[in-house]
Order: C-alpha cells, then structure tokens, then sequence
C-alpha cells in the first residue's frame, strides 16, 4: 500500500510543479490581457475539459478491467499519474477549503473517495467513481449549453445576408455591410432581419416571439417592424433603423443574460444542507470503516444530499426563463420569478393597467330637436378626422350603430377641448361646455343632472352644439382591457388580495373596482402615496404584486415584493420592474404566478430526489455493504434522474412553424427573387 501512495503522491507533486511553472512567466498572449471571459465562454470551456477528462476516465475504466486477472498492481501503478492527473481539481478544491477556508467540504469527501479507494486498490471502484462522477457532470453541462442556445435563439439569429432595394433591383447583400437607412425587402414566409419603418407594402406580421401572443398584427406604411418576426402575407420595402445588437430582440436576450447571473434559494438551501451533511457523514464512514471495511466505508462519503442543486437549480432557472420569454414575459429580475408563488396580494394601477387608452360611449343625452342617433352621428361626423381617444370613441359607437358619417370641413380644433367642423351649411361643436358654448351656455336641467351624477361617478360629458345651439350630450366612462375580468375572477379564485391605486377621482376609481367586483381601492393618490401603501401592506405581512404602466409608477415598482409593467417589448431596456410583459396583456400575469408554482415544485421535486439519493447510498451501505462500484452507479442514476426532472418543463415547448408557413399566402406584389 505503501507503494501507491509514494506514486500518486509524486504525481500530484508533478502536476503542481508543474502548473507553478506554467503561471510563473507569463507569455506575450498573457501580457496582452484579454477581456474577462463571459459566462457561457467559460460554460463552453468547462465543458470541452470536461468531456476530455471523460475520455481518458473511459481508458482508465477499461485498462483496470482489463487487468484484473493480470498482474494488478504494476499495470495500477503505472496509470497512477493519470488518475493523479484526471482528480486533480477535487483534489485542488479540497486543499484550497481546507488551506483557506479551514473546513471540510463536499469536494474534501470526493477527494477521498477517489484518492482514497484508488490508494488502497479498489481500482475498479476508483475508476467506476472517477468515471460516473464526470459523465454526471458531462451531461448536466450539455443540458446546460442546450438550454443557454435555447434561450440566445429565442428571439432570433441575424442571418448572414440580407435583400436590399437598389435602385429599384433587389441585391443580396452581406449582413455586416448593411447600414441605417437602407432599404429592406421583406415577403410572406421571410423572417424581419432588422428594426425598421415600412415605407412601402401591407403584410400581416407574426410578432409571437416578441409579444407570446399568437395573433398577427397588420402593417402598413409608417409603422414599426422588428427584427426576427416573421411576415405572413403581403410584402415589405422597409427603412433600416436598428440593426445587429441594437435591434429590441438582440437587447432582450442581452437582458435575459443578465438575469440568470443570480443563486436560487433553493440552491443555497441544497449548499447548506450538503456542507451541513459532510461531518457526519465524515464520521459515519470512520466508524464503518473497522465493521464493514475500506469499501464500503468510502463508499458511504460518495452520499451528497443537497448536492447536486449547485448544477440543476442554474440549469431550472435557464429552462423557466426561457418558458417565460416563449409566452411573451420578460424576466429582469430573477427574483420576482423565484417570489411571485408567494404572492398573496396583487395590486393595479388602474390607469393603462385596468383601463384602455379609448374610453366608450355608454349614453347619449338629448336636450333639443335632434334624436339620439342625430346627435351622435353629428358628434362623430365632427370627430372623425381626429386622432384624441374621446374622437376615436365616439367614432367607433358611431360604426357599431351603423351610422353613415358625411365629409366635414375644419374650421376650429383645441386639443384636449373640442373641435368646431362646418357639416352642410351647418357649425358643429363638440367638446367642453366652455368649448362650444364659449362660455355664455347654460345647461337645462336635465343635463345639469347628468353632469352632476357624471362628477359623482367619474364619467365624462362631451357637448354637442348645432349652429351654436345645445342639441345634446354623449356619457364616456373608462373602457375596461377586454381580459381584466376574466384575470381578476381567475386570481380570485386562487385566494389572492386584489386592490387598485389611482390618481384618479374617487367616484373614477370606485365605479372600476365595483365593476371588477375588487372591494379595496384608493384614489387621488400620489407615486409615494402608492409606495407607502405598498409598504403598509408588508408591514401586515403581505407579500404583494404591483402591476403598473406609467413612469409614476416607478416608485411603486421599486418598493413591491415583485414589480410587473405592461409597457410592452419596445420600452423594456428602460424598464424599472423587474418583469415586463411585452404582449401587453393582462392574461400573462397569471401565467406568471404558474411558470413561478412550477418552477417552485420542480427546484423541490429535485431537492428531494437528491436528499433520497443520499439516503439511499447510506442505507444501501449500511443494509446491503455495499461498495464504492455500486453506490458510484447509484449517484450517476439519481444525477441523470435529476437533470431529467430539470429539463422536463421543456418537453412540449419546441415551436414549430411548419403548419403556419404551409398556409402563408403568396405576397401579392411578384416576389423577383423567385424569378
């Protein structure tokens, strides 16, 4: 036995003086700094060592089975460096925990293990465990690079050409010497290479991996498109703004990038209870060692409880990241993914969050000749050409009754007040009383009720004047998001506080929450007044939710347990909140607080896996005696098995375009690239 030692221990002497020698004199490549590796660089190369380790353990495994009716020990000596050489970072990592940390870890246990059982020839075993260890490690880093490509291809590659119009001709043109300005061709089927506003074309645009909703939105002249979305009827002739890394989908996974750079709690947990575990276990294979012997005392250090967290929880975060952003949810902030099951109160700002930008028609008051349907269709006729909300809204009732509108001529438009149009002979106003009325109008009675239950209720009244005269009204109230009702009853039923802030008018504010059936609202109130109320409702114990859509909302975000904008995918970089949800939808929120319960349930389904691995090895040691070979075997299957339990999330989540490109219809302009 004396003999091994003397060898390995020369080995490793070697291998140090060696690496010494290597950092002693710097080379010209080293004196020429090179940035600081990135994180995936450094994955990649972890993992080519690694599967080179892996090869070599393969040769050691078969030469000390083909040895094993042969002379063991001279052939065993002779591959020592090898070994020496291949547990040699447990080996380093062990002296450093105890050379500068002045503690045993779980790489200490490891290390003796390897050393150990190849020491006191069990060569196999040593082997076997050398080899289980780095193919356990070998196929959690491919797991790992699967999901990092995942998520970095999630919203798109650049391709390496792209078509230009030139002069009237389409030109293939290679993608780094494109430039801002540049004309873009894109037709039904193609993929969006850049930023860019359409100048020419109408196309039905896919914009699924930006927003997680599968519907498409039409384009026409003068709007935006987006790199990596994809045209689905119609063509494009579009103007390059953005290009490469500064298009929203290149900036997006630089964000996501950023957001995995965090240790779960879970993986702390899994941390503690392994260098929790490692005294005793240490103790427990010394007194196994005089009743059951060297075998299977060793073998009794290779059981890790909570171990194995430190390479899944990194790889779960990856996988549900990458869940969230397919369904449109950006995740900034790794922690508001790891909270949000713990939610127990969710609070709206009601303005953009709760209510749309367009308020809606629910009644026409009459106070002259005119009918209901006149003084509407009156009212839309002067408001057609405008682009307010209030015009947009009256327009839209106008259609749903199916009004015919005539042509107007402009004579007086006051943005935010009203507007004057002269409609066949006759002046029409509609607007604010002191608009149209020029301040000399007095309401009748009826309407001067109207206008005080409008005060009390937080509605809005737009006059309507012919000639001068008073011929009626029009009641708007805040339009609700069609899925507010559906999300709300839906985190009702889940036992979740709802409330709404507003710097709104009270009876504005409780006409929304009566509507939504929320019971606690506040109105008028301040962007501190809303982060005081946020850290009243932690104080009492609450772990809440805000959900907001304006920059006053910036210090509400920043005071809540977990922060969600609806600002949509074009504003996410300048985003405060720690989640966007980039489809603008309310749905996704819910959803939200699922991907959170699941990856809650998956991160504890593998703790606990790994916490019976461990106890599995030291009753199997205790019960059955078993070896190092064995219990080797053992850790490998419940490493498999937990790598599995991480990438299960991922089974039903490979997007597939194949049915949608089927049906994509010809572009109706001639695609000239197809002759």
């Amino acid at each position: 036995m004396l003999l091994p030692i003397i060898v390995f221990t020369g080995s490793a002497a070697l291998i140090v003086g060696m690496k010494s020698l290597a950092r002693a004199k710097p080379n010209l490549a080293q004196m020429l700094a090179k940035p600081r590796p990135s994180a995936g660089e450094i994955a990649k190369a972890e993992e080519l060592n690694c599967q080179t380790n892996l090869k070599w353990s393969v040769v050691v495994l078969g030469t000390v089975l083909t040895i094993r009716y042969l002379t063991p020990l001279p052939l065993a000596l002779a591959i020592t460096p090898l070994i020496a050489f291949l547990q040699w970072p447990w080996i380093k990592a062990a002296w450093f925990d105890l050379t500068e940390r002045h503690t045993l870890k779980a790489n200490g246990l490891t290390t003796i293990v390897l050393t150990g059982s190849w020491i006191t020839g069990f060569y196999i075993g040593s082997a076997f465990a050398l080899f289980a260890f780095l193919l356990s490690r070998k196929i959690n880093l491919l797991s790992y690079r699967l999901s990092r490509q995942k998520l970095s291809h999630l919203f798109g590659q650049q391709p390496q050409t792209i078509w230009l119009l030139v002069d009237g001709a389409e030109v293939e043109t290679p993608f780094h010497e494109v430039q801002a300005g540049d004309i873009v061709v894109a037709y039904a089927g193609e993929s969006i290479p850049v930023d860019g506003t359409i100048i020419a074309g109408n196309a039905s645009v896919d914009q699924h991996c930006l927003t997680g909703e599968a519907k498409s939105v039409e384009k026409s002249p003068g709007d935006r498109v987006f790199a990596n979305t994809l045209v689905l009827h119609g063509w494009l002739h579009l103007r390059v703004d953005r290009l490469g890394k500064q298009t929203v989908a290149m900036q997006l996974t630089e964000i996501i990038g950023h957001a995995t750079h965090y240790h779960l709690s879970t993986e702390r947990r899994g941390q503690k209870l392994a260098g929790d575990c490692v005294m005793p276990i240490a103790v427990l294979g010394i007194a196994i060692l005089p009743l059951l012997g060297a075998d299977s005392a060793l073998a009794a250090l290779l059981a890790r409880p909570g171990m194995d967290m430190n390479c899944t929880a990194p790889l779960a975060l990856e996988n549900f990241i990458y869940l969230c952003a397919e369904h449109g949810i950006l995740v900034k902030d790794i922690r508001a993914l790891e909270l949000m099951h713990t939610v127990d109160t969710v609070v709206f700002d009601m303005t953009g969050s709760l209510t749309q930008e367009q308020p809606e028609v629910i009644s026409v008051h009459t106070c002259g000749n005119l009918k209901n349907w006149q003084v509407l269709a009156h009212a839309a006729a002067a408001g057609q050409l405008q682009s307010h909300p209030i015009a947009k809204a009256i327009v839209e009732e106008a259609k749903q009754c199916r009004l015919k509108l005539p042509d107007t001529v402009n004579i007086h438009c006051d943005d935010g007040f009203g507007i004057q149009v002269r409609l066949g002979g006759k002046r029409v106003g509609i607007g604010s009383l002191l608009f149209v009325g020029d301040g000399w109008l007095t309401l009748p009675p009826k309407l001067e009720e109207v206008q005080t239950q409008c005060a009390e209720l937080g509605h809005s009244l737009v006059f309507v004047t012919v000639d001068d005269a008073l011929v009626g009204a029009l009641e708007l109230r805040p339009a609700l998001r069609p899925e507010a009702l559906e999300v709300v009853a839906g985190l009702k039923r889940h036992n979740i506080k709802l409330a709404i802030f507003s710097d709104d008018r009270v009876g504005a504010t409780r006409q929304i929450a009566q509507r939504l059936g929320i019971e606690e609202c506040f109105a008028g109130m301040l962007p501190e007044d809303k982060a005081h109320q946020l850290e009243r409702l932690q104080h009492e114990g609450h772990s809440v939710c805000f959900l907001g859509n304006s920059v006053n909302d910036a210090i509400a975000l920043q005071s809540a347990n977990v922060s969600v904008s609806l600002q949509g995918f074009t504003n996410a970089t300048q985003e405060t909140a720690q989640v966007v949800l980039m489809g603008q939808n309310l749905t996704q929120l819910p959803l939200f607080i699922d991907l959170s319960h699941r990856l809650d349930s998956n991160l504890d389904t593998s703790f606990k896996m790994s916490v019976a691995a461990g106890g599995g090895i030291i009753g199997s040691v205790l019960l059955f005696h078993s070896g190092i070979a064995a219990m080797a075997a053992l850790n490998l299957l419940a490493g498999i098995a937990i790598t599995g339990n991480t990438m299960l999330p991922l089974r039903n989540t490979m997007k597939s375009y194949t049915g949608l490109l089927s049906s994509v219809a010809q572009p109706k302009m001639p695609n000239k690239r197809c002759g």
